[in-house]
């Protein structure tokens, strides 16, 4: 699975079913009871029992602009924000869940949220996927490959925005041969840039420093 797949579907324009009925019972939604997800094992059926029905459904086989990832992308949100996606592939596999942090959460703090899910040892940066180039310099990737956790980090907020938790079993998809998908501002696009490529010639532990 691509590196920034899941924030680049927030900005593409998909098919989606809603159910209105649901935002009353994602009011109480919390990462403890989401982190009860398991990638690779909880099945649809038991998401729903645990965290109710989304409030959206994207389907990802009707969408052209993701060439690598198809299936179904779940969206629950708190109020008028989206905080937690949930990623299925065509195969009803859970692949992967983002929760989207809220600003006054502990876990915006980058050393609580490293210290959460690992030890500072653990953790490095990611050189994996796309590099948004609308978003760059400003995010920055820590994975810790024993929790199987993604953080995603901007630098000029100084806060942790995104928690991801993936498939521990599933490859990220290869990007030698992918075409890079698109990155979208308003009617804005451009392509991602390889993450090796963009920092080939910059240390990337320099510009996106781990906590001490």
């Amino acid at each position: 699975m691509s590196l920034q797949f899941s924030f680049a579907l927030m900005v593409l324009v998909g098919t989606m079913l809603s159910f209105p009925e649901a935002a009353s019972a994602n009011t109480s939604l919390d990462l403890k009871t989401v982190e009860q997800v398991i990638p690779g094992k909880s099945t649809k059926g038991q998401v729903k029992d645990l965290l109710g029905p989304p409030n959206e459904i994207t389907d990802l086989n009707k969408m052209t602009a993701v060439e690598d990832e198809r299936g179904e992308l779940w969206r629950y949100r708190m109020g008028k924000e989206t905080r937690l996606t949930v990623f299925f592939s065509n195969q009803n596999q859970l692949v992967s869940w983002t929760w989207h942090v809220p600003e006054s959460a502990r876990e915006a703090n980058l050393k609580f949220a490293i210290e959460r899910y690992g030890t500072v040892g653990e953790w490095e940066n990611d050189l994996e996927g796309w590099v948004n180039p609308h978003a760059y310099p400003n995010e920055c990737y820590f994975k810790n490959s024993k929790s199987a956790i993604l953080i995603t980090y901007n630098r000029a907020r100084n806060e942790v925005f995104a928690i991801t938790k993936r498939d521990p079993n599933r490859n990220p998809a290869t990007i030698l041969n992918d075409k890079p998908p698109s990155f979208c501002i308003g009617s804005t696009c451009s392509p991602g840039i390889s993450a090796q490529e963009f920092f080939k010639d910059f240390p990337i532990s320099k510009y996106c420093a781990l906590p001490k």
